[in-house]
């Protein structure tokens, strides 16, 4: 009779072990009106396993906002701390770790679990990252595994309108991995080609595709009256190259058509308008179905039901003619680097790019009215 109880005790906590959950920035994204102090909340989801402490690593940018203190959140308040430790390890990380005493004694979502208190310096995007994670156990103290973060995005001053974008290139596109691949990373320079906005960035993040320009409008034929360079990650997700989504400062929020252009695909616009935010959760505008962008072709399917922008346009005139063949791949066959003729995106011109995408793609043009 004992050996079936502890067998039973031993299977129920097994079980609970085996849950794992997500930590993140709330609200993501943190809008603050001007520079000065502000409060981020890091939460758990309704899926969180019972744990009794963290080990939290945070990084910024200490130029655009500085770290000032940290406090337990609401879900763990109430307990007696065995260890509460706020350490400034540099200029731009905190680590925060935090356990309570007691045996028996744990917490589980959802809720805040710790209360981060940043100035703000200037007005500008940025980011809060998560560095490093460790959540315990509530019996046996062990490392919980598979839990996710995930980074938050913070507006500060000016009047923001936001979303969250989605799109796919043909050229990049690994059907294998949902994914795009990031051959070109190491060459995708620090200046946006797109002279509509120059945009400068210390550094490309490793997981970059390209840089892409994203346009608003307020109707499907009207001209565009925002245009900002962003980064296209592998994940499909465009993103303003200072924080974790599309943002438009100095735009009132509204409804808008969103154009997306790249330096060698046809460019793609979506079939409605969709809602920028000034405040509250991100609107999903996902451009990877065919229904989701305006006008008939003007995408290419990747695999079933996957749809992304295609490939083969050099000169970037809308249309992909023997002119993208002749005076582009023809005069870059065999280099390497930067080049518009590198339709697949992986650093190279070579015949795969005029054989697999332009031959295939030709006397297509782009949708875009």
């Amino acid at each position: 009779m004992i050996k079936i109880i502890y067998f039973h005790v031993w299977f129920l906590f097994f079980t609970i072990q085996l849950n794992a959950f997500s930590t993140f920035i709330s609200p993501d994204p943190t809008v603050v009106d001007t520079t000065g102090e502000f409060e981020i909340n890091i939460n758990v989801d309704e899926e969180s396993t019972e744990f009794r402490g963290y080990k939290l690593i945070f990084s910024y940018n200490d130029s655009i906002m500085e770290f000032v203190s940290a406090e337990k959140g609401p879900l763990m308040l109430g307990f007696p701390n065995y260890w509460w430790r706020v350490v400034e390890e540099s200029s731009d990380t905190v680590r925060i770790e935090c356990i309570i005493m007691g045996a028996g004694l744990y917490v589980n979502g959802p809720g805040t679990i710790l209360v981060l208190t940043f100035n703000a310096l200037v007005e500008e995007i940025t980011e809060l990252n998560f560095v490093y994670q460790e959540f315990y156990y509530a019996f046996g103290g062990g490392i919980i595994p598979d839990v996710s973060t995930d980074d938050g995005t913070i507006i500060i001053g000016g009047v923001p309108a936001y979303a969250n974008i989605k799109a796919w290139l043909e050229g990049a596109y690994d059907a294998t991995g949902d994914s795009m691949r990031t051959f070109l990373n190491n060459n995708i320079p620090l200046t946006s080609p797109y002279s509509e906005d120059p945009v400068t960035v210390e550094g490309v993040p490793g997981d970059v595709v390209d840089w892409v320009l994203v346009e608003l409008r307020t109707t499907a034929t009207a001209s565009s009256f925002r245009k900002k360079s962003m980064f296209l990650k592998s994940n499909g997700k465009i993103m303003t190259p200072c924080g974790g989504l599309a943002v438009f400062l100095n735009t009132d929020p509204g409804n808008y058509y969103v154009v997306i252009r790249h330096r060698n695909h046809l460019s793609i616009m979506s079939s409605s308008a969709y809602e920028f935010k000034e405040e509250g959760t991100a609107i999903q505008i996902d451009l990877t179905t065919e229904s989701a962008v305006y006008g008939t072709g003007g995408v290419i399917e990747l695999e079933v039901g996957v749809y992304g922008m295609i490939a083969g346009d050099a000169n970037q005139d809308g249309w992909i003619f023997p002119d993208d063949r002749n005076d582009y791949w023809r005069v870059q066959s065999g280099q390497s680097g930067y080049k518009s003729a590198d339709f697949n995106l992986d650093g190279n011109v070579f015949p795969d790019d005029m054989n697999d995408y332009w031959r295939h793609n030709s006397g297509k043009g782009s949708t875009v009215p």
